[in-house]
């Protein structure tokens, strides 16, 4: 199933004939500036610099996206590595046919729109911070996740202007929903295997989870109810 939805993905994305939004973002791909009319300016950068070495092609147009596509999968395999024990790799194979199996997510992580930029930088940051994160308590705290996630960050704000306001928003709903954890299983509402014997608090990696999982649901709902332009007549 796997392999029939990949082919499937990678007959859509250099068969399919360019969106509207495509030839937009294209052109302005060759006029590169430090800002444009409605977005920042990083998607343009990416669809200048590979017309300019690949030439002007549906390949060249789509590749940033399948590009992009493979990073969010590895990302995804790296979560599964480090969580899911000896049976990562089943969990990823399961974890793409779920993606891929979803229209909306394989069809706009396909066309090369701001938005498979910005899933595949958010979740890169997610991942990095989470690393970051299991060694934060520490005497040696891996500091080139933090830097590294702080980098990533930057460029998914240069994705979508609305990018730097979400991601600090997600970080403080992840942050009062990890805090609810503490309270709920120190109140014994609910407790986790290994606080059978003895409460402590959650570990700070599920921030990195509950992170993820408002990225997830944003980018879900937001290609489910597209943004519409407001009636005229109203």
């Amino acid at each position: 199933m796997a392999v029939v939805l990949l082919a499937l993905r990678l007959a859509v994305g250099f068969l399919a004939e360019p969106m509207g939004d495509e030839a937009y973002y294209w052109v302005w791909g060759q006029h590169p500036g430090w800002s444009y009319y409605d977005h920042p300016p990083l998607q343009a950068w990416v669809q200048g610099v590979t017309t300019a070495v690949l030439g002007p092609s549906l390949f060249a147009l789509r590749l940033p996206s399948l590009l992009a596509f493979g990073g969010t999968l590895w990302v995804l395999a790296l979560f599964m590595r480090r969580h899911s024990g000896p049976e990562w790799r089943a969990g990823v194979l399961v974890g793409l046919v779920v993606l891929l199996g979803s229209p909306l997510f394989m069809i706009y992580t396909t066309v090369v729109t701001p938005d498979y930029l910005l899933v595949m930088l958010s979740l890169s940051a997610v991942y990095l911070m989470a690393r970051f994160l299991e060694t934060a308590d520490g005497d040696s705290p891996r500091w080139r996740f933090y830097f590294g996630a702080a980098v990533v960050v930057g460029l998914a704000c240069l994705t979508k202007y609305i990018g730097a306001v979400l991601l600090v928003g997600f970080g403080l709903v992840a942050l009062f929903i990890w805090l609810a954890e503490n309270i709920g299983t120190f109140a014994r509402a609910w407790t986790y295997p290994s606080q059978d014997n003895g409460w402590h608090m959650v570990g700070l990696e599920k921030l990195g989870s509950w992170y993820l999982l408002m990225i997830i649901s944003f980018v879900l709902v937001s290609l489910v109810q597209r943004p519409r332009k407001p009636d005229a007549s109203l």
